[in-house]
């Protein structure tokens, strides 16, 4: 059976922050990323919020960040759920603050291209 290996009551953490230009507006988006102590630096969880707390959009990334931190905590690593998820499109998407990935094809698309890309744990 699968354990979960759930992380410590005190942790490290990374927040990020970045605009999606889409053609509807601006959308900030911030990803927070908790870390395991050992080994150091292997992620264990990732919040993904956007908009007003309450809305459709915010509800629906919380559960693809709980469902990614559930998976990572079981052991599966990023390097097998990036490639699933970068690429996907549907707006908001477009360009972005971020001059290392300037454009996105999707909210979850961009999330995922910076965890690779911040933590180097997959190719995508």
């Amino acid at each position: 059976m699968p354990k979960r290996r759930p992380l410590p009551d005190t942790r490290k953490g990374v927040t990020h922050s970045v605009i999606i230009h889409d053609a509807s507006g601006d959308m900030t988006v911030h990803i927070r990323v908790g870390f395991y102590d050992q080994p150091q630096g292997k992620i264990g969880e990732v919040f993904i919020e956007v908009g007003k707390a309450g809305s459709t959009l915010n509800g629906l990334l919380d559960v693809v960040g709980r469902l990614c931190s559930y998976a990572l905590q079981y052991g599966v690593p990023l390097a097998e759920l990036a490639p699933k998820l970068v690429g996907h499109r549907f707006p908001p998407a477009g360009t972005t603050s971020n001059p290392q990935i300037p454009e996105c094809s999707s909210l979850i698309d961009y999330v995922f291209r910076w965890l690779v890309l911040e933590f180097g744990e997959a190719t995508a």
